[in-house]
């Protein structure tokens, strides 16, 4: 598993210029990993809880209670070859989101080499 992560300075707007930082995080699976994901069914895995930005909370209002986890990051995300973009608010902001990326994709890769092999059996006596 290759990971790339990049932090880009963004604005957005006509007339009031927002800027945020876009985290992009893109991921090289290799041949194995893939093979688990898509054996075992793990597109749907959740990688990482994530609330959105400001400005994305604001134009969503009522549709981000229907769908809370509507920005969470997923296998699926990373599967497709295309770099998953994220928007925060401020720099510190990107910075303790790549922390908790880091963190969720080391948990991801456990997770894979986790479930490419059954378990063993064993007999004990209690």
């Amino acid at each position: 598993m290759k990971v790339s992560i990049e932090h880009k300075d963004k604005a957005s707007g006509l007339i009031f210029k927002t800027h945020q930082v876009a985290v992009s995080v893109a991921v090289i699976f290799s041949e194995e990993e893939l093979a688990v994901i898509k054996g075992r069914k793990l597109k749907d895995y959740v990688v990482l809880e994530r609330q959105p930005d400001k400005l994305r909370r604001e134009r969503l209002g009522d549709a981000m209670r229907d769908n809370p986890g509507m920005f969470n990051l997923h296998v699926r995300d990373l599967v497709s070859g295309r770099a998953d973009e994220f928007f925060c608010d401020t720099p510190i902001d990107a910075k303790i989101y790549e922390q908790n990326l880091k963190a969720g994709l080391k948990t991801l890769k456990d997770f894979i080499t986790g479930n490419a092999e059954t378990g063993t059996a064993t007999t004990f006596e209690l």
